[in-house]
Order: structure tokens, then C-alpha cells, then sequence
């Protein structure tokens, strides 16, 4: 989304319900901008047991709409993001029986370490994509989720708020009223006053404690649906993320999440 503009949108299918309500989240997204919209299927029915792509997929006729390819999952839609040159992936993210979030499936891991460019993860449980929580750690690089952030924020109408962890539990990097000694929170501050579509500076709550906890109670006391994260690419399997927190986040937000190379 680097042309402040969302234009061309990608889902990766794999069939069933989680793909399906993923792709027609898309599409009203891709209706709200105006952009094109590609589902893409993948055969891996067949495919060598070493290819380790999870449950085989086989190409059929139920998605007449679809695009099919065939290989592994993860990297045939990095492929085709990349030869579209589309600026949001958007993939479904499953979810347990009992409602709890499970860890990344290999697609959606290796789409998030190999992509240049923001991935949305849609659970089946998200309806709606109205209240954006961007989690901000207060560097340089993690300002880099603003601008995909503001574009999205842009299409959707979402109301949001930015938030900011102090590693401190016991509350000593509060000064007054006015806000946060550390230096992280006024780079986010002066940050947020050039996206007004993401609330400014006003709409930044400031926290101290563990940062993957607060960032979890910040989610629900906004009731926030979809959470905006900085994630780092390359690296072994499922260490995506700003150290563990980007990670842990990945694993246990119950929510939509947008990731955003940083």
C-alpha cells in the first residue's frame, strides 16, 4: 500500500468455511476501494510427502471463480502477490472449536515471512472490520505500520486507537497527565499527528506492563476487531513478529490482524 492507495487484493483459498469468509470479506473491501480482486486456489493433492503443505487440497470445479495453481500453498501465493503486484493479501485464520485462537498454519507463516507487503487474517468469528488497534512500539521501524494502516483505515470507516507498552510494570515512565518520559511514546506521539485517519495523537493510549498482556486488555476494552502489527521477515518458522511479542501476538489476538513488514 506504499502508493497510498489499496487497488489490488489477493485471497489465498483453500476451500471450505474459514477461506470462504475470508473472501467475502475481501470483497466488500475490494468493493469499498474499488479494486480488483483475485482468489487464488492451490492443488496440493499429490504433492511429495516432504512438500509439507498440511491437508491436501484437490482442484475442483467449486470454485469457479478461483484461479488454481499447483505447489505449496504459502509460496504460490507469495508468487502471485508478487507477479499482481497486489497490496493486501488476505488469508483466513482459523480458530479452535471452543473459540481460542490457534497457532499460524504453515500458509499463513510462510506468506507473512516471505511477503513484502501487508497480509489481513480474517477468523471466521469477525464479522465486521470497524475498530482498528495499531500496536505501536515506539521505534523508528514500528512507525512503519501508519501509512498501510491509514489506507486500510481509510477504506473500511474504522474508528481507531494506537497504543504504546512501556516495558516498565511498575508505572515510573508516567510523568503527569500530559503523558510518558520515554522517548518511544513521544516518537509515536508526533507520528500519529500526521494520520488523523487514525485518530491522531488523541486516540494513543499509553500503557505500562508486560506488552503482549496490555495489548491484549487493550483490544478488549476497545472492543477492537482487527489488530495492526509490525511483523519482521525471513527467520525460522513461526518467529515472525517484533520478538516474541509480534509472535505471541500473532497466536493468541482474538481478532482480525493486519501485518505489516517493518
Amino acid at each position: 500500500m506504499g502508493s497510498n492507495a489499496l487497488t489490488r487484493l489477493l485471497v489465498g483459498s483453500a476451500g471450505g468455511v474459514v477461506s470462504e469468509h475470508a473472501a467475502e470479506l475481501a470483497r466488500g473491501i475490494a468493493v469499498r476501494a474499488g479494486a480488483k480482486l483475485e482468489v487464488l486456489a492451490v492443488e496440493t493433492a499429490g504433492l511429495p510427502a516432504l512438500a509439507a503443505v498440511g491437508e491436501h487440497t484437490q482442484r475442483n470445479g467449486s470454485s469457479p471463480a478461483a484461479t488454481w495453481v499447483r505447489g505449496v500453498p504459502g509460496v504460490e501465493i507469495v508468487h502471485r502477490a508478487q507477479a499482481l503486484a497486489v497490496d493486501l493479501i488476505v488469508l483466513g485464520r482459523r480458530e479452535s472449536a471452543t473459540g481460542g485462537v490457534l497457532p499460524l498454519g504453515r500458509t499463513a507463516d510462510t506468506v507473512i515471512r516471505r511477503h513484502d507487503g501487508p497480509c489481513l487474517l480474517v477468523p471466521p468469528s469477525v464479522q465486521r472490520l470497524d475498530r482498528m488497534l495499531l500496536a505501536l512500539d515506539g521505534t523508528q521501524r514500528g512507525l512503519g505500520i501508519l501509512e498501510p494502516a491509514a489506507v486500510l483505515a481509510a477504506v473500511l470507516g474504522a474508528e481507531c486507537q494506537s497504543a504504546h507498552v512501556s516495558g516498565s510494570d511498575s508505572g515510573s515512565g508516567l510523568t503527569t497527565e500530559s503523558g510518558w518520559t520515554d522517548p518511544g511514546a513521544q516518537r509515536v506521539r508526533r507520528a500519529l499527528a500526521e494520520f488523523p485517519v487514525l485518530g491522531g495523537e488523541s486516540a494513543l493510549r499509553l500503557r505500562a506492563g508486560a506488552p503482549v498482556g496490555e495489548l491484549l486488555a487493550t483490544l478488549e476494552e476497545f472492543a477492537a476487531n482487527l489488530l495492526v502489527l509490525g511483523v519482521r521477515r525471513g527467520g525460522p518458522p513461526g518467529e515472525m513478529g517484533s520478538g516474541h511479542v509480534g509472535r505471541d501476538l500473532l497466536r493468541s489476538a482474538p481478532v482480525a490482524i493486519l501485518t505489516v513488514p517493518i
